[in-house]
């Protein structure tokens, strides 16, 4: 992320480096998303292909149909961002969503029971948060409208919602296994 920001004010300070910092940072972010949803995208696969679906457990399938609806979700939001050639919140809403696969894929991988309860508690969080910064967002847009400009928005805080969102993912699988140590049912 410090490479970002770097290249950022490189791309500002130096005009004519503007297309290769553009470049390498849509490579960077290629590679990012691309590597966050190659398992799913791969177990999504499996699943729409007959044969392929007696490969994938019970879990996975499971797994796999909400992955699916994630990875669409995201698609939409990058569509609509597209078309409406702006909104800085979608993109990071877009990745949140690819990012949730994590904390889906976790939850499906742990043991059932007390910890997949927990985890599914944990990732219906991560997934409001997402679209709950939006209506935060747009809550503070409408109060900002009918203050007449004396109503001071934290204007951050939606980005912030996504980040805790993109954070809770990221850390799925700690969590599941912090949680299968605490778990009170397990064997010594």
């Amino acid at each position: 992320m410090l490479a970002l920001r770097f290249s950022d004010k490189l791309a500002k300070s130096k005009p004519e480096w503007f297309f290769w910092v553009w470049l390498g940072q849509a490579v960077f972010w290629i590679a990012a998303v691309t590597l966050t949803i190659a398992n799913p995208l791969f177990d999504l696969v499996l699943r729409l292909d007959p044969e392929g679906r007696r490969a994938l457990t019970p879990d996975k399938l499971k797994a796999s149909n909400w992955n699916g609806v994630c990875l669409l979700l995201a698609l939409l939001v990058m569509a609509i961002w597209a078309a409406s050639k702006g909104g800085r919140l979608l993109p990071p809403m877009a990745l949140a969503l690819t990012c949730l696969t994590m904390a889906i894929n976790a939850t499906y991988s742990a043991s059932e029971g007390w910890v997949r309860k927990r985890m599914q508690w944990i990732t219906v969080l991560a997934g409001l948060l997402i679209p709950g910064s939006y209506i935060v967002l747009l809550v503070f847009l409408v109060a900002l409208v009918n203050s007449k400009g004396t109503f001071v928005p934290p204007i951050q805080l939606p980005f912030y919602m996504v980040g805790a969102s993109l954070l809770i993912s990221a850390f799925a699988d700690e969590l599941a296994a912090y949680f299968e140590k605490q778990r009170p049912d397990k064997i010594h």
